[in-house]
């Protein structure tokens, strides 16, 4: 069967009935046809399943009866002229990964608009099918003439999990004058187009009609008649929609055909690098939407990125006469799925070469900022999106910057300790062309200057407020910068970091995981504490934990619902060993540590943080720290709730203070350098900390076999 195959512009094309006689065409390029009707059914444009052209549907068969799909003609009154009806469509069957492709499709009609269905046969399906073609003919002595007339396939799901894909439905009853076929528009331009077709049969006379769409045949649109199936039309307009009829005219005794029809769009200014939206100078502003324009790109054409480019495309061009610095912004878009793409040439052409891009799945505001373009070159600018949304409209505004802008760094700095909230680090590092900058937010906060590179400091504000930064140059203000929106949501826990760990206990004489207690935890506003993740994504929001190991077996348990990951250390904070880094146990399905070779008395850290790094709606966790084995301390060893330390924080001197001996003292920096040792052999010791810079530090003390490591703050 021969598919009619239009040029990417047309839309579609399909029949006009002006004599009696059952005919359908339908390419389903374009998807569901007008008055059809449809259950379960979906459009698909994937070339591996395609048996021609552009589009067809399919439906997915799966599970139970639930899923049976439909696919139903109009009734047509009074249609049929009495002889035998040819009835075709192609078809492919294929399995959802390696499921059972097992269904029964049957092939149906009636001539009371669907009280009543004829089959006209049925296939079994049952394994992965190529293209394949059904021909069946309807006699003459079942379609009386003047009869109503409806078509449908409809499947019956057998078992497994598979789809059915149809293409080309074509059906028609004999004529005494047939009509033409494969109607074309070819070399489409903004303002002509060149149509053609094939004889229906041996006439060589034609008549035609065309209009604006949508056009109705005899609506008095412009008539012609011609000796060649071919059709050169001019004088049309860009971007507009036309409908054209054309019929064959035999002989006295055989009449006229019926007629075929086409629709087409004419190419319009910014359709494609031919006839694109030509920018002669800056500032340039326009607003406008995609859908003003056709689909020229497909996936992977621009150098920029393989995506983006499947929806509606416009294109605009611009050479500047010298070379220059300029910025592309893309505002108010009504879609998410957008992209600009700036190219060296057209996206299409081989030697293109990317200049800038901006694209996401979001709908906020994106541009391409400070790009260098060089004097007599034309560039191409294309907005588009994916195949969904399809359009976008958008504000495009491009100005060419007459300086340079500051390079600077914005951080978001927690003041929980003291504001409860947070504040703003601006880190100007470099002024560009400005001599003086001047720096606000969007909080009404006083604004601050720069004449050099300098920090800058905003706030404190309230946690969850959405603060933009903004510099601009005191001489020239077409070089103004902003910042992405920053925040603090939440203040971070006190086990933010290493240096903060929350002291836990190990249970004793615990028989399994439901046994032992829950202790609460979460990740909701924890920072990045610069180690890297050993699983997932990053780390960026791990908490932090401490333990003394009481005996040899011991279990670390999370109980989670964000797919967390615990990471085990031992040594110190600023020099950790990674022991052993957990996501999924399948003990207790969540994450988990459990191991029988703890040193009894050593102090061990770990940390609880989400496998996929961003903010989880679910943050909360529980820890169970377990052992079966009871306390191996011995008599002998000593207990640590009968140490004390003072003052902490500590300026001069710490004192250590003990009901057995002390013995041994070491104190280590944040870097996990250990910069004292003492083995006092005392019940009391002083150390001396005056000449040690202000900072955190870790002291591990060791009495009757046992270690402890205590964090003080020197002042």
């Amino acid at each position: 069967m021969k598919k009619i195959t239009l040029l990417p512009l047309v839309l579609f094309a399909f029949l006009w009935q002006s004599n009696a006689q059952i005919f359908i065409d339908e390419n389903l390029d374009s998807g569901f046809p007008s008055e059809w009707t449809q259950v379960s059914y979906f459009t698909s444009a994937t070339a591996a399943y395609l048996c021609e052209g552009t589009g067809n549907i399919a439906d997915n068969m799966f599970s139970s009866a639930s899923n049976d799909g439909s696919f139903t003609s109009p009734n047509y009154v009074g249609i049929s002229n009495g002889t035998d009806t040819l009835v075709e469509f192609e078809w492919l069957a294929r399995p959802y990964l390696t499921n059972a492709v097992d269904y029964i499709m049957y092939v149906e009609y009636s001539t009371n608009d669907g009280t009543d269905w004829n089959l006209i046969s049925s296939f079994a399906v049952t394994e992965t099918t190529a293209c394949t073609t059904y021909s069946e003919v309807i006699p003459a002595v079942n379609l009386i003439s003047g009869s109503d007339f409806k078509f449908r396939i409809r499947g019956e799901w057998q078992s497994g999990d598979s789809y059915f894909y149809l293409d080309n439905i074509y059906l028609s009853q004999t004529i005494s004058c047939p009509q033409p076929s494969g109607l074309l528009a070819s070399n489409i331009t903004l303002d002509t187009v060149d149509l053609s077709w094939v004889a229906g049969g041996s006439e060589t006379d034609w008549t035609y009609e065309y209009g604006i769409s949508p056009y109705t045949q005899g609506d008095g649109g412009i008539t012609g008649s011609l000796t060649s199936p071919v059709l050169s039309l001019s004088g049309l307009t860009a971007g507009e929609s036309y409908d054209i009829y054309v019929q064959a005219n035999c002989s006295v005794d055989s009449g006229d055909s019926n007629y075929v029809t086409l629709s087409w769009t004419q190419s319009n200014i910014g359709d494609d690098c031919a006839n694109p939206i030509v920018i002669n100078a800056l500032p340039y502003n326009t607003t406008d939407d995609t859908v003003n324009y056709n689909n020229f790109f497909g996936n992977g054409d621009s150098a920029c990125d393989d995506n983006y480019l499947s929806g509606n495309d416009v294109v605009y061009t611009y050479t500047p006469s010298a070379d220059a610095n300029i910025n592309l912004d893309l505002t108010e878009l009504t879609a998410t799925w957008s992209a600009i793409h700036l190219l060296d040439g057209c996206p299409t052409d081989e030697a293109t070469a990317c200049v800038g891009f901006a694209g996401s799945s979001g709908s906020a505001d994106r541009g391409i900022e400070a790009v260098d373009v060089l004097g007599g070159t034309t560039y191409y600018i294309v907005i588009s999106t994916f195949a969904t949304p399809n359009s976008v409209g958008y504000t495009l505004d491009i100005t060419e910057n007459t300086c340079t802008n500051a390079t600077a760094a914005y951080t978001v700095v927690s003041d929980c300790g003291t504001s409860g909230g947070f504040n703003i680090e601006v880190d100007i590092t470099d002024m560009g062309t400005a001599t003086a900058v001047t720096v606000t937010d969007d909080q009404g906060n006083d604004t601050q200057a720069a004449t050099e590179a300098t920090m800058l400091t905003f706030g404190p504000y309230t946690n969850a407020t959405d603060v933009i930064i903004t510099i601009t140059d005191d001489n020239d203000a077409t070089c103004e910068q902003s910042s992405d929106t920053l925040t603090q949501t939440v203040c971070p826990p006190s086990n933010d970091d290493c240096a903060g760990a929350e002291v836990l206990t190990v249970e004793n004489d615990i028989a399994d995981f439901a046994s032992a207690t829950q202790i609460t935890g979460s990740i909701l506003g924890a920072t990045d504490s610069g180690i890297d993740a050993c699983a997932g994504s990053n780390a960026n929001d791990d908490v932090w934990f401490s333990f003394v190991a009481t005996s040899t077996d011991i279990n670390i348990d999370i109980a989670d619902d964000f797919d967390g990951v615990v990471e085990l250390f031992s040594g110190v904070c600023g020099s950790l060993v990674s022991v052993e880094c957990d996501d999924y146990d399948s003990t207790n399905s969540n994450p988990r540590i459990s191991r029988t070779d703890f040193v009894v008395g050593e102090t061990y850290y770990f940390r609880v943080f989400f496998y996929y790094g961003y903010v989880t709606s679910t943050p909360d966790f529980t820890i169970a720290l377990w052992s079966e084995s009871s306390d191996t301390l011995s008599v002998d060893d000593y207990n640590f709730n009968e140490f004390t330390y003072f003052p902490n924080p500590v300026k001069n001197t710490l004192t250590l203070s003990a009901q057995n001996t002390i013995e041994h003292v070491a104190m280590y920096n944040m870097l996990g350098q250990e910069i004292l040792r003492a083995n006092p052999n005392a019940v009391d010791s002083d150390l001396d900390m005056s000449q040690l810079q202000t900072g955190t530090y870790f002291v591990k003390v060791t009495i009757g076999n046992v270690t402890e490591t205590i964090r003080v703050i020197k002042q």
